[in-house]
This record gives structure tokens, sequence and C-alpha cells, in this order.
């Protein structure tokens, strides 16, 4: 039969807690990784679909027919062909219309060109949600997948470009870049 722990000795007492000592460290150890594991996860998960939500504004300005071309001769819009005559943030914010929750991105969008690297003249920089952008931008902080700290703000930016053919005020296509810095919120 087990002795009843009050009517051991103190010394008995000890010596049973003692054997749980290794116990409770190995717990303590399993715990911690399993804690530091959800740490990490959710943290990377996060800054994947904040990558991934960047991708999606970038692919979904360079094919909807928000900025693109409309070529009529073939009757159909030209992805990657950007119309400078549409090239503004009206047509940026119309196009991007979230109907689920406003103002989840924010973005500024520059056509730069190919031949003299600098931007394209007569054309101004566009914004998605310029309010948004301009207090966000300044805190926010550059995602860099190598990094284990990829910036500590208040949202996160992202880069794409992309090159591009516009289309001047004269019918006449010309290379550029691309160029959209999103950013989005953390909470």
């Amino acid at each position: 039969m087990k002795k009843n722990h009050l009517r051991q000795s103190k010394k008995a007492v000890v010596d049973d807690l003692i054997h749980y000592i290794p116990r409770i460290l190995y717990l303590l150890i399993v715990l911690s990784f399993l804690l530091l594991y959800v740490a990490k996860a959710t943290k990377s998960q996060f800054e994947t679909l904040s990558q991934t939500e960047a991708d999606i504004f970038f692919n979904h300005l360079l094919y909807s027919p928000s900025i693109t071309y409309f070529d009529p001769y073939s009757s159909r819009y030209l992805p990657a062909v950007i119309d400078l005559q549409k090239f503004t943030t009206e047509n940026v914010e119309t196009g991007y219309a979230n109907k689920t929750q406003d103002k989840i991105i924010a973005a500024e969008i520059f056509i730069a060109d190919t031949d003299t690297d600098s931007l394209v003249k007569n054309v101004q920089t566009i914004y998605l949600h310029k309010e948004l952008y301009k207090k966000l931008a300044p805190i926010s902080g550059f995602y860099n997948k190598n990094k284990a700290d990829s910036g500590s703000g208040a949202s996160m930016q992202f880069w794409n470009q992309q090159y591009v053919l516009y289309v001047d005020k004269d019918g006449k296509q010309k290379k550029g870049i691309l160029y959209v810095n999103s950013v989005i919120p953390r909470s």
C-alpha cells in the first residue's frame, strides 16, 4: 500500500517531489518549443498572405481594364499595355473597389521610361487610397523574406515592378517600367 503524505516524514516527501523535477523541466521545454513554433508559424503565414495580397493587387492592376489599353482593331484590352489617358487615381480606385473591407491596401504607382531611366513626362504618380498610403508608408517596414525580422511597424511595404508598354497621347507605344509600392496594414 502507498503511504499517505501526511504520515511521511519531511525527507520522504522531499524525495518524492525530487522525482517530479525532471518531468516538470521536460514539460516546460516541450511547451516552450510549442509556443515558439506557433508564434513563428503565425508570423510567416501573415507575411505570406500579405505578399500574396500585394501580388494579387499588382496583377489585377496589369490585367484589369482600369488602366490597360483598349485596342479598337481587335476589340480587346491588351494586358501590360498602359494607356496614359486612363492612368489616373480615379480609374485605379474604381477598378480596385473592394466591397467587403475598405482600404485594406494602399499603393503608390508610377511609370518610368526605360530609355531615359526617368519618370514619364506629363504623367503624375497615382495612388490607391492616398491618405492611407501617406499615413502608413513612413512607419512601415520593408518585407525581406531572407531576414527573420522584416521590419517593425504598423504596416508592410512590397515593391513590384514589371516591364510594360505604354501608349502616349499620340497613340505611340513606348517601353517603360511600372512600379507599384504596396502598403498593407498589419492589423
